[in-house]
């Protein structure tokens, strides 16, 4: 938004949802859940949660054109787990985003999974 403006921005989130949707398994769900991010929702365990998110890093392309200019994005992730002492979708959120703070703090272009280590800073 701030270099090419908003129409620009639009253009932008609308691309990476569609090529999200295209890499999500059917039953998979995602939501933009403001600015530049996204929330899947996907009944997953731990190894392929890994392996999507790899996916995801390494398969969607690292730019698209708008307007005939190239724009490139990258893109960090941060995953969370139900469990039972869990149980709500505010938790689970809040996780998600304190793995996706670190995920872009320590290096973008990859993802970290939420575990209790995270709530001590």
């Amino acid at each position: 938004n701030d270099a090419d403006g908003h129409k620009a921005g639009d253009a932008y989130l609308r691309n990476i949802a569609d090529e999200l949707k295209k890499t999500l398994r059917q039953g998979d769900t995602i939501y933009r859940t403001g600015g530049d991010e996204f929330t899947i929702l996907a009944k997953i365990d731990k190894y392929n949660a890994v392996k999507l998110a790899e996916k995801l890093l390494h398969s969607l392309p690292k730019f698209f054109v708008y307007q005939d200019q190239q724009v490139s994005f990258g893109m960090s992730i941060g995953i969370s787990f139900y469990e039972p002492v869990y149980k709500d979708a505010t938790t689970l959120l809040k996780q998600a985003d304190k793995a996706l703070y670190h995920a872009k703090n320590n290096k973008k272009g990859n993802y970290v999974i939420f575990d209790e280590n995270l709530n001590k800073d």
